[in-house]
C-alpha cells in the first residue's frame, strides 16, 4: 500500500488497529476524531493567545467546530486533520521560539534537550509528508519564515535568532527525509501515478486559488470572512510583526 496518494502514515496506524481489535468501523474514524477534537482545543489556544483574548478564541475555535469540512475530515479515515494537529503545534512551537522559550528538561543537559527538540521537529517532518506529501508545502513556508527573520537582522533585536536555527535546521533533514521517503523508498512508478492523478494549476493562478479553498467552507459569507480576515491581519501586524509575518508565510504556503 505504498501509492503516495493514499496517506500512508494513516494506513499503517489503521492497519494496526484493525489488526489488534478487528474489523470495526467505528475504530477507523476514532484516531481522526481524536484530531479534530485536539484540533479545536488548539485552535482556542490560538486564537486567544494571539489576541490576549478568551472571546477570540472561543469564536476561533467555535468557527472550527462548525466547519463542514473539519467535520467531514474528523469522521473520515484520511490524514487531513492528522497534518493539521502538527500544523498547529509547529506555528505554536515558533511562537514560543520568537518570545524566547524553547524545549528544555530540568533534568537533562542543554545538548540532550536541543536534540531532543531537533528529533521531535523532524519527526513532526516526517509524519505530516508522509500522511500527506504536500506537507512539504507547509515546511517549505517555514523555512521561508525563519529565514526571512534571520536574514532580516537587526529590524528585530527582540528575537534570539539562535532559536530559531535549530528549526530551519530540521527543515532541511526533514526535505532530505522527504526525498528518501518518496524518491527511495517508493518505486518511481508509483509516485509517476499519483503524481498525474494530482491538482494540477499555474503560478499565476496558485494564490488566487489558494484564497479561494481557503474561504470555501463558509461560501455564504466569503467576502466577509476575507475582510474580517484582513482587518485581523492588520491588528496583529500592529500588536507584533513577528507574528504576522509567520501567519502570512503559513497561510499562503500550504
Amino acid at each position: 500500500y505504498q501509492y503516495p496518494n493514499n496517506h500512508i502514515f494513516m494506513s499503517l496506524v489503521l492497519s494496526f488497529l484493525l489488526k489488534t481489535f478487528g474489523l470495526k468501523e467505528w475504530l477507523l474514524r476514532m484516531p481522526l476524531l481524536i484530531c479534530g477534537m485536539v484540533s479545536i482545543c488548539q485552535v482556542y489556544y490560538f486564537g486567544r493567545r494571539l489576541s490576549r483574548s478568551s472571546t477570540v478564541g472561543f469564536f476561533t475555535a467555535f468557527l472550527m467546530a462548525i466547519c463542514e469540512k473539519h467535520i467531514f475530515y474528523s469522521t473520515n479515515a484520511r490524514g487531513y486533520l492528522v497534518i493539521m494537529v502538527l500544523a498547529l503545534i509547529v506555528v505554536t512551537c515558533l511562537l514560543n521560539r520568537l518570545e524566547g522559550h524553547s524545549f528544555k528538561a530540568k533534568k537533562l543537559s542543554n545538548r540532550i534537550s536541543r536534540g531532543g527538540a531537533f528529533l521531535g521537529w523532524l519527526g513532526i517532518w516526517l509524519v505530516g509528508t508522509w500522511t500527506v506529501p504536500t506537507f512539504l508545502f507547509f515546511e517549505a513556508s517555514v523555512a521561508i519564515f525563519i529565514v526571512g527573520l534571520l536574514l532580516a537582522g537587526n529590524s528585530f533585536p527582540t528575537i534570539k535568532k539562535d532559536y530559531l536555527l535549530l528549526p530551519l535546521a530540521s527543515c532541511v533533514a526533514g526535505s532530505i527525509g522527504f526525498y528518501l521517503q518518496y524518491f527511495v523508498l517508493i518505486d518511481s512508478g508509483m509516485l509517476a501515478h499519483a503524481s498525474s492523478h494530482a491538482a494540477k494549476t499555474t503560478w499565476p493562478l496558485l494564490f488566487p486559488e489558494i484564497i479561494a479553498e481557503w474561504i470555501k467552507p463558509f461560501e455564504l459569507a466569503s467576502i466577509l470572512l476575507f475582510l474580517f480576515s484582513l482587518m485581523a491581519l492588520r491588528k496583529i501586524v500592529q500588536q507584533n510583526q513577528n507574528w504576522a509575518f509567520l501567519l502570512v508565510c503559513v497561510w499562503l504556503g500550504p
